[in-house]
């Protein structure tokens, strides 16, 4: 999947060979703009992944990296996976894991991108915004609604 994707905020994947990946190299740098920054950020690769009907399904701090000119890097696309309405199982990690998944039900991977990227905003005290997304799934926003949320006014038009 991490091929078929190009964004600023999404790590490039050259190819695979056996058990190798070949991405790009990523020089990790101290961020030096606010953690909303970064969560804009975030959001609008999660929101790039949902429109192209992708679900990255482990989104945590480890998987992001903060490079030069306090760009995000959002990479491990190995749980990710090609949309599908509903999704049995679990998958991702457990602190960053939405609680539907641990049902023996169905899960929506879109639900649980942003019920993740609600405990990221969480680890980063961005409380409004954990807040907004780590609610029932049929009250979490979509990613979209997330990035138009007042918090963000003034950034880049969505």
């Amino acid at each position: 999947i991490g091929k078929s994707l190009q964004h600023e905020s999404i790590v490039e994947y050259y190819h695979q060979q056996d058990n190798r990946i070949f991405m790009e190299y990523i020089e990790p740098e101290r961020p030096t703009c606010s953690m909303l920054v970064l969560a804009y950020k975030l959001a609008k690769a999660i929101h790039y992944l949902h429109s192209n009907n992708i679900c990255h399904t482990d989104i945590k701090p480890k998987n992001i990296i903060v490079t030069s000119g306090n760009q995000i890097k959002l990479i491990d696309f190995g749980e990710s996976m090609k949309m599908q309405l509903w999704k049995k199982g679990r998958t991702g990690t457990y602190g960053y894991m939405a609680p539907e998944m641990f049902d023996e039900g169905f899960w929506n991977g879109k639900e649980v991108d942003v019920w993740s990227f609600g405990v990221v905003c969480k680890d980063w005290r961005l409380h409004i915004l954990a807040d907004l997304c780590l609610k029932e799934k049929k009250d979490r926003p979509t990613i979209q609604e997330v990035l138009k949320h007042p918090i963000f006014s003034g950034f880049e038009e969505n």
